[in-house]
Order: C-alpha cells, then sequence, then structure tokens
C-alpha cells in the first residue's frame, strides 16, 4: 500500500491559544481508496527536519528567514508568509514527505482515521475539547497574544535604547555581540516573567 499525495491544509494555534504555532495536514489516496477524511498532521518543526535532510540548502534558507525577524517565539505564520511572498513552495516537500512514509505508517493512519469516526470517540472527544477550553478560560489566547507582543516590543526598545547611547557595542567584536544578544534575551524574558507573575498574583 503506497500513499499517493493529494493535498495539504495549514492550521494555526493563534485563535485558540495565542501560539503562533503552524501545523500542515496533508491528505493522500491509496490506488484502492479514496482520499482519506482526516490527513497525516504534519508539524511544523517536523516538516523543517524532514527538509534539512532532504535539502540542506532549503532548510538553511527557512531557517534563515525565521533568525532575521526580531522577536520571541516561533512565528510560523510570518516565516510562511514570507516564503510565499518569496516564491517559496512548501508543497513539493509535504508530497515527498508524505510518500516516503511505509505500508504500516499508511495502514496505521487509516485504521486510526476509521476509529476515529466511531460514535463513542467523537463524543469522547468533543468531551475532551469541551474541558481543555473550560480551563483555559476565554481570555487564554488574548493575553498570550498580547504577552508575546509584550515581549516582542522590550527586546525592541531596549535595542534601540542600546543603539541609541552605545552604538560602538555593534562594531565590537563578535564575541561581545554575541554577548549583548544573550543580555538583550535575559532581561527580556525576566522582565515579561515578572509582570506576568505580578499580573496573576
Amino acid at each position: 500500500m503506497k500513499a499517493i499525495y493529494t493535498r495539504y491544509e495549514i492550521s494555526d494555534l493563534l485563535k485558540d491559544l495565542g501560539e503562533d504555532v503552524v501545523h500542515f495536514r496533508a491528505y493522500f489516496r491509496t490506488e484502492d481508496l479514496p482520499e482519506v477524511r482526516i490527513g497525516v498532521l504534519i508539524p511544523y518543526y517536523d516538516l523543517q527536519n524532514f527538509i534539512k535532510q532532504v535539502d540542506p540548502e532549503a532548510y538553511q534558507y527557512i531557517t534563515k528567514i525565521r533568525t532575521s525577524m526580531q522577536g520571541y517565539g516561533p512565528k510560523h505564520t510570518k516565516v510562511l508568509a514570507k516564503l510565499e511572498e518569496e516564491g517559496f513552495d512548501l508543497e513539493p516537500y509535504i508530497k515527498q514527505f508524505i510518500e516516503s512514509k511505509d505500508e504500516i505508517f499508511i495502514s496505521n493512519h487509516l485504521d486510526w482515521v476509521e476509529g476515529l469516526f466511531k460514535l463513542k470517540v467523537q463524543e469522547t472527544a468533543k468531551e475532551a475539547i469541551k474541558n481543555i477550553n473550560k480551563s483555559l478560560g476565554p481570555n487564554y489566547a488574548k493575553d498570550n497574544i498580547k504577552l508575546n507582543d509584550f515581549k516582542d516590543d522590550i527586546d525592541q526598545t531596549l535595542h534601540e535604547l542600546t543603539l541609541k547611547y552605545y552604538p560602538e557595542i555593534f562594531d565590537m567584536e563578535e564575541k561581545k555581540i554575541e554577548k549583548y544578544r544573550h543580555a538583550l534575551i535575559t532581561a527580556t524574558l525576566n522582565f515579561s516573567s515578572e509582570i506576568d507573575k505580578i499580573l496573576n498574583l
């Protein structure tokens, strides 16, 4: 049994959790079966690691896009937007990822999908989602987005102030610039963490 790739979708956690984390869902069919009702979930980093194995240059290109962006967190949607802007197509890698899977993987996925459509499993899943949403609270995603934006703004503000008062740092040797980066990250994360603690006392 061989997977024949058909299409993919992208989903992220921004709305539900306030985290800029992306997953790909890749669909396939086989010679004997139509397209699966639920595609294979591929986390962003799994696809990135796969690309690293099959096309190191493409991996370096994707990695460089993220490291060139200011701010904290994965920023997957921003990376994907930049890739699209520059005409870089991820679909060939998603296709290769799915079609590289062996018969056992494909068979297990098909069995899993079939099991999900049993009534009892669906009811249990709905109840679990309801409980998760209840435990997180209605403002969880909004608060998370605010905290991540806060960290990005702290970082940018401290960097601009350093550049204003001590521009000579950026003409120093790489070892000292790296120490500056470390100090900036530490200050940003420590301060944002303390603010978060104060808010949740």
